[in-house]
């Protein structure tokens, strides 16, 4: 659909090593890599997205994509807009079998008195679990250590909080049977994606443009004026027709008839008492 109505999406989030489908297309994009660049004073230099369309299981492009150097594949644009944080969760069951296994973003925000944690969320609906993963808000954070997570279950139906426990790579978090493992940290990507309308409408334009020029060429526009101004022994009119006047003869003529027989083709503008 994208490709005949156009698409946009000023939002879509993909985690490194994370593969996420592109709604209304038939390929995907997956996160390869990220890296930021920053200036002495901290604010960022560069920051640049490696990435893959993949299409029916299949690697069709590869591209590194920046700032104002988007990425084309079949009428879709791809912009690096944005970027955060992100963590590789996998949950296991009781038996050992995963349940869970993919990136959780950060974006999302937290802030008391100045202080500001970046968290993502996920849910387990089999166990009526909704998860919360906070990461630290650097070496000035009181609550959770720089570097560090802390893990928060919350139960889905009535969001009421359930229970937390400090969450770091490589220490896994038991609770009600499962096992939560933050296998490593990374970063997320923020794209936007943007697919002008396409032939379809531009064909339909031009129909109408089309259209339009033939009633004007085929149908021209017609006007005749009419005064009639009173006398003392009477009343005179004159008339002007506006066009071309051949293509109008047959109604000058009985219009002529009409006010007292007018001899049109000899006369364009008269008047008569």
């Amino acid at each position: 659909m994208g490709s005949y109505f156009g698409y946009s999406d000023d939002s879509f989030i993909v985690a490194e090593n994370q593969t996420r489908a592109i709604t209304g297309y038939s390929f995907s994009l997956h996160l390869d890599s990220f890296e930021d660049e920053y200036w002495p004073d901290g604010s960022p230099k560069d920051f640049r997205s490696q990435i893959t369309i993949i299409e029916n299981g299949l690697v069709v492009k590869e591209a590194l994509v920046r700032v104002n150097h988007p990425l084309e594949y079949k009428g879709l644009k791809i912009f690096q807009s944005f970027y955060g944080p992100a963590v590789a969760v996998t949950v296991k069951d009781i038996d050992g079998n995963p349940i869970f296994q993919d990136s959780v973003v950060f974006d999302g925000s937290l802030s008391d008195q100045g202080i500001v944690w970046p968290f993502g969320t996920f849910t387990l609906g089999d166990n009526n679990l909704f998860c919360a993963i906070i990461s630290s808000a650097g070496p000035s954070d009181p609550l959770i250590p720089a570097g560090e997570l802390r893990l928060e279950f919350y139960d889905m139906d009535s969001v009421e909080f359930l229970d937390s426990f400090p969450f770091a790579v490589g220490t896994p978090v038991e609770y009600q049977g499962l096992s939560f493992s933050a296998d490593y940290l990374g970063q997320f990507s923020g794209f936007q994606l943007k697919e002008d309308p396409g032939l379809v409408l531009i064909w339909i334009a031009f129909a109408l443009l089309m259209a339009g020029l033939f009633l004007v060429f085929y149908f021209p526009h017609r006007q005749i004026i009419i005064s009639i101004q009173p006398g003392q022994t009477g009343s005179s009119y004159s008339y002007a027709f506006l066009g071309k006047k051949s293509l109008a003869s047959d109604e000058i003529q009985s219009l002529t008839e009409t006010l007292n027989g007018v001899d049109v083709e000899t006369h364009e503008r008269k008047s008569q008492k």
